[in-house]
This record gives structure tokens, sequence and C-alpha cells, in this order.
């Protein structure tokens, strides 16, 4: 497997901590694009979106116990994730077989998602730029005949 050297240098630094600009990545799926980010820090985009996942999910009794007390609100929550987000492996270590981005906009065709964050594996690239990227949005165009009989 070949990886763009350039690209893989671009996942060590940011999993270094390096702050990068944000990227347009195409594979085979469709596009991805958003900012580079370490390993914990999509590990923590995604804890935080399940975390309010949960909490929206909650008996609105249960969630008002905890008025006031975000912190043990967070706690609970966490106790409830960490299980399931254990299997992902440790966000302490440095991962550069994959991009994470987040958050990340993802273009599938017609369908436009908007993730608190995504892995994007290295080898599943097909091309990558540096930069925003704004489509040009082109007007439809009908064209019209009428046959009179």
């Amino acid at each position: 497997m070949n990886l763009d050297p350039r690209l893989v240098a671009l996942a060590e630094a940011v999993e270094r901590g390096a702050v990068v600009a944000p990227i347009g990545i195409l594979t085979g799926a469709g596009l991805v694009q958003g900012t580079p980010v370490t390993y914990a820090a999509f590990y923590e985009a995604s804890t935080i979106s399940i975390g309010r996942q949960l909490a929206r999910a909650m008996p609105s009794r249960e969630l008002k116990s905890y008025d006031g007390r975000e912190a043990d609100l967070w706690a609970h929550l966490r106790g409830r994730i960490n299980p399931a987000m254990s299997a992902l492996g440790d966000p302490s270590q440095p991962d550069t077989l994959a991009l994470n981005i987040a958050p990340a906009q993802c273009t599938l065709g017609t369908t436009v998602l908007h993730v608190p964050a995504v892995r994007v594996p290295l080898s599943a690239v097909d091309t990558w730029w540096v930069s925003d990227f704004i489509p040009e949005q082109k007007t439809p165009m009908f064209v019209g005949f009428t046959v009179g009989l």
C-alpha cells in the first residue's frame, strides 16, 4: 500500500500537536472537510456528542436532579459512555493510520452530514488538499419544449 508521504507527515504533525489548516479529503465514499485533530481530540469530541445524546434521552425529572451540577451530570454520563468508548482504544496513544477530522462535514452524493468527528484511514484517501472548499453553486437550467398538434 502506497500512502502519500505528505499526508503521512501531516497525520504525524497533528499527533505531535501541530495546528494545521482545514483540509478537504476525497475518498471513494465522498468528500470530507474539516480540520485535522489528534486522536485524543477525536475521542473527546465523540464522547461529548454521545453524552449530549444521552442527556437528551434522559427523563426530564432525572435531568432536573442535576440542575446546577453540570460536573456531576457529566460524571454520570461518562460512567455510561466510557465502557463503550474504551473499545476505540487509549486516546493518549497517537494514531497516524488515519486522519481525525473534528468537526467534519461529509458529503456523500447529495447528502451532507455534519458530524462532531470522523476518522479517515490514510489508505482510503484518493486525493486531498489544504484549505476550505466551497462548492460552486450552479443554478439548474431547464429547457422545455412544447409540441402543438
